[in-house]
């Protein structure tokens, strides 16, 4: 029997994963023992424990026990080497774990060279990641055959365990996933300023100090003072706003890989449809409204908003070419986004405008 012990912990040395929970139970035995003889006799122990659980459900291990018998007049203590493990059925709560347990060994003392058998079953509560609380029921069979020995225990005591849920898996990993938030817009770190010469351009400028000539607006917008004296003149000093950011946060209550879960995402400082960063637009060769609307509003569909805040009933969508300044307007209030989505989809006035603006007339 030592040998097939023995041979057991090499081998489950030698194939131990990367991954993988080990703990350590120590537990008081209250016991009661009792033979086929008739005897009964009440007793204490002690019992540790060491686990490796290389998967969810399962855990091997080896341990010790010893129990003393208080009022026996013969046989006062029992010590055992065994082999075993736990099964884990259920998939652990956050508070604590169901268990059962068994295994099998020598008796070493009081009846030397006969074998030990035990099963039960216990809770471990969460104290917090390291340590947990043990309690359970066992049952104790100790051999000869002839005159066995039997014991039912109660036990309580702590178990502290490392690497706690890293055990390995072939599935995906299930780690929950952290919230993350994503800053969309440049951090612009450039010069507040900048001196206007003589051939320079809005675009070109725009795209310098952004990476795109489309937001020329927003020098237009911040610069609307100089705009409206005479327009820009070398040596005007034109001030190069920061890029306005929106930051977006995201949680899950799924798990990495494809694991599926319910997730939330909380966007601050703007919705998924947001207000447009500027307040004209230059329009470009190319350019239709709903890309427009969807570069500046986050959706397609707002491009009503873009028709309203141009169609003074003298203008026709043709009039919309290439170099013309267009204004948009803001979000409304209300924020009644299906009607204007209806309206981008079925008017027939919207979508004359859609179909037609930026197309120039012979």
């Amino acid at each position: 029997m030592k040998y097939i012990v023995l041979t057991t912990l090499f081998l489950g040395l030698a194939v131990l994963p990367v991954k993988a929970e080990f703990s350590l139970s120590l537990d008081e035995l209250g016991q009661g023992v009792f033979s086929n003889s008739g005897s009964q006799f009440a007793g204490m122990g002690d019992s540790a424990f060491l686990d490796w659980r290389p998967i969810q459900f399962i855990s091997f291990g080896v341990g010790g026990q010893f129990t003393y018998l208080f009022d026996s007049p013969s046989l006062r203590w029992l010590d055992t080497f065994d082999i075993g493990g736990r099964l884990f059925p259920f998939p652990a709560a956050d508070t604590g774990e169901f268990y059962l347990q068994g295994g099998v060994g020598l008796n070493l003392l009081g009846v030397p060279g006969h074998y030990h058998g035990f099963a039960g079953f216990g809770w471990r509560q969460f104290l917090n990641s390291d340590v947990a609380l043990d309690t359970g029921v066992q049952y104790d069979f100790f051999s000869p055959i002839t005159n066995p020995i039997n014991a039912a225990s109660v036990k309580v005591g702590l178990t502290f365990l490392f690497g706690k849920n890293q055990w390995s898996s072939s599935s995906p990993e299930t780690t929950k996933l952290s919230p993350t938030t994503i800053v969309l817009g440049t951090n612009w770190k450039g010069e507040t300023f900048y001196k206007w010469k003589e051939g320079d351009n809005l675009e070109a400028l725009a795209y310098a100090a952004y990476g795109d000539p489309n937001l020329s607006s927003l020098i237009l917008d911040a610069n609307k003072d100089l705009l409206y004296r005479d327009g820009f003149s070398a040596g005007d000093k034109l001030r190069i706003p920061a890029m306005p950011q929106i930051k977006i946060t995201v949680s899950s209550g799924g798990s990495a890989g494809n694991q599926p879960g319910n997730s939330e995402t909380k966007i601050e400082n703007a919705p998924s449809v947001h207000n447009s960063p500027v307040h004209s637009y230059f329009w470009r060769s190319g350019d239709r409204l709903p890309a427009v609307a969807q570069k500046l509003y986050g959706d397609a569909d707002m491009y009503p908003l873009i028709v309203d805040g141009n169609d003074d009933g003298h203008t026709d969508p043709s009039d919309i070419v290439s170099g013309k300044l267009i204004k948009i307007p803001s979000l409304p209030a209300d924020g009644r986004l299906d009607d204007i989505r209806l309206k981008a989809r079925k008017n027939p006035h919207y979508i004359f405008w859609r179909d037609n603006c930026g197309t120039e007339q012979p």
